[in-house]
């Protein structure tokens, strides 16, 4: 009877209820960022301090964890240093970002302070972004994918708020300061990685822990699961240019833009410090709407045999991908003579050296 009486009440109690009595798991350990991997941006833009993780908003950049989830609940706290602060939760994400972005696909959990407008607020939106695919479970007053929530419950800045994110099969449910408020269905990628935004202004979570919930059955279907990790790691982390070689031929050439990386065109190489081997290569070009032919853009792993890779220009303002195997050994090189233009997004892996790879 005892048994039964606790079964009862156990059925009768709320979801949250029960997932708290469950065991959840730090997805922060409160003194280094294990378990995390940046993006896109520098080892200043996201810092573990004072068991936060603190992140300096600059640039606009990401930082991943280093394992893929697939259903999960996962509660966090957050707050804004200043008033209008902006920042953001991912879930389900790439490992790298959208082409000529600084933002991944992924489901978005807004994470502002400030105004609110006639199409978002500061009180938790969800929305898919970067060809992410969500359905509102709220339909939105002017259309689209975005998700409002049903009430107003954050708290502004420097005050700190609590999320809870429910993640499961293909859905999402988020509570604000102990109140569900927002959601979607019919998700993909359902499967990917949990991310932090960057995004203009210094930000704070905390007590971030996560409970893993079964895999969806039957097994997701490749085109729902996000791009997986493959050792990338950014060149140009979007605050200087740490790692480049900077003399009198590429100062005032080179500029640092947020998370772009602008030439004028009209100086030397900007050459890696690091020296590389055999590696892949990956960046986003964009060259300007004055852009000549007789314009010459190159990718360079300099060292013998020394490799140089033609870039072909794209259309004029569009952003292109580039990914090349180099097979050399030195530093990672940019060159462009002519009009103005810019990189993103500049990853480099390693490769094992061509005798393993028949092994």
């Amino acid at each position: 009877m005892k048994t039964l009486l606790l079964l009862a009440t156990i059925l009768l109690l709320p979801p949250s209820a029960l997932a708290d009595d469950e065991s959840f798991a730090p997805l922060f350990n409160g003194t280094d960022l294990d378990g995390w991997e940046r993006i896109n941006c520098a080892e200043s833009t996201f810092v573990a301090k004072d068991n936060m993780i603190v992140c300096s908003g600059n640039p606009t950049g990401l930082l991943r964890t280093t394992r893929m989830y697939e259903n999960f609940i996962l509660e966090m706290e957050w707050r804004h240093i200043t008033s209008g602060g902006n920042a953001g939760l991912f879930v389900w994400s790439d490992a790298i970002p959208s082409k000529g972005q600084p933002f991944s696909r992924a489901v978005e959990v807004q994470v502002m302070d400030g105004p609110n407008s006639s199409w978002y607020t500061t009180h938790g939106d969800i929305f898919p972004i970067w060809g992410a695919r969500m359905t509102p479970i709220f339909p939105n007053p002017s259309g689209g994918s975005r998700c409002l929530p049903s009430e107003h419950l954050s708290l502004p800045s420097p005050q700190w708020n609590h999320y809870r994110v429910t993640c499961r099969d293909g859905t999402i449910r988020l509570e604000v300061n102990g109140k569900e408020v927002s959601g979607g269905n019919d998700i993909s990628p359902r499967r990917g990685y949990i991310v932090l935004e960057s995004e203009g202004s210094e930000a704070h979570f905390r007590n971030m822990k996560i409970q893993e919930l079964p895999p969806s059955d039957p097994p997701l279907a490749d085109e729902d699961i996000a791009v997986e990790a493959s050792g990338f790691l950014p060149l140009y982390g979007g605050v200087n240019l740490k790692g480049w070689r900077v003399g009198e031929a590429q100062e005032g050439h080179w500029a640092v833009a947020d998370w772009r990386l602008h030439t004028d065109g009209k100086g030397d190489p900007l050459r890696t410090h690091a020296v590389y081997g055999r590696s892949e290569v990956t960046l986003d070009a964009r060259w300007s709407a004055a852009n000549e032919a007789n314009d010459h853009t190159y990718l360079v792993l300099s060292g013998a045999p020394g490799t140089r890779v033609p870039l072909e220009p794209g259309e004029p303002g569009e952003w292109k991908r580039f990914t090349f195997e180099l097979d050399g050994n030195g530093p990672v090189g940019l060159w462009h003579k002519g009009a103005p233009m810019d990189f993103a997004n500049i990853l480099q892996r390693d490769l094992p050296p061509p005798d393993s790879d028949n092994l």
